[in-house]
């Protein structure tokens, strides 16, 4: 497996303390290849201790080895993200994420995630000087954003096979015959390269709070997901 991350990242506070600006970019990849080896080995006495048999695999009366060879699992993303924060109490944020998946056919591979988010530090408005003494943080939040899964098996997209180098077919991983022969199995998953990027849209009011300098804070939140 094989990750590569880049990020370039710029932050800007203007000397007059009304603007404050970041800015984040970046993208990632990752690559993840691989195989499964599996070895068979029969005719081995039962009551023989395993250990000795671990030592003695050369003198079975009939093995059987197995190479799976994993579809490619890999993944690009590109994002960014803006901050922008006027006199200290009014939040603006923006994120945009592009993601390219190969568990989806060409077509579907790329799936597109904005979001945004604006916030306000009323404790910190003028008419609000008569509670800090109490109040140390009062502060509403408001965001919608869009978020991508693709948390799927790599068999979905395409039949995967296995070789078996001591007979005469090809067998999928569900133990279902390719070459003709007969073979069942209520395991069997159909690939399906019409499937694409499951998105999930979320909208969120929040409120938070504190008083005594933080002693005591929370939170309160509403979610719509869809």
């Amino acid at each position: 497996k094989f990750k590569e991350t880049n990020t370039f990242e710029y932050h800007q506070k203007f000397r007059s303390g009304r603007h404050d600006i970041s800015v984040l970019v970046g993208e990632e990849q990752i690559i993840s290849k691989g195989q499964n080896d599996y070895g068979y080995y029969f005719g081995f006495d039962p009551a023989r201790d395993p250990a000795s048999i671990v030592k003695d695999l050369g003198s079975a009366q009939k093995k059987l080895t197995k190479v799976y060879i994993n579809p490619n699992d890999n993944m690009l993303s590109v994002f960014a993200r803006a901050n922008y924060v006027l006199l200290g109490r009014y939040y603006l944020t923006a994120t945009f994420r592009a993601d390219a998946s190969t568990k989806f056919a060409k077509g579907n591979q790329w799936g597109y995630f904005p979001s945004g988010a604006i916030a306000w530090r009323m404790i910190d408005e003028k008419w609000m000087r008569p509670a800090q003494e109490v109040m140390s943080n009062w502060k509403w939040r408001l965001s919608y954003g869009m978020v991508g899964n693709n948390n799927i098996d790599l068999g979905y997209l395409y039949p995967n096979y296995v070789f078996d180098n001591t007979a005469n077919y090809m067998q999928d991983m569900n133990d279902v015959l390719i070459d003709g022969k007969n073979g069942s199995s209520s395991q069997l998953i159909a690939p399906n390269s019409n499937l694409k990027w499951e998105t999930t849209t979320t909208r969120n009011l929040g409120m938070d709070f504190g008083f005594w300098n933080e002693r005591l804070s929370g939170s309160i939140d509403l979610y719509w997901n869809t």
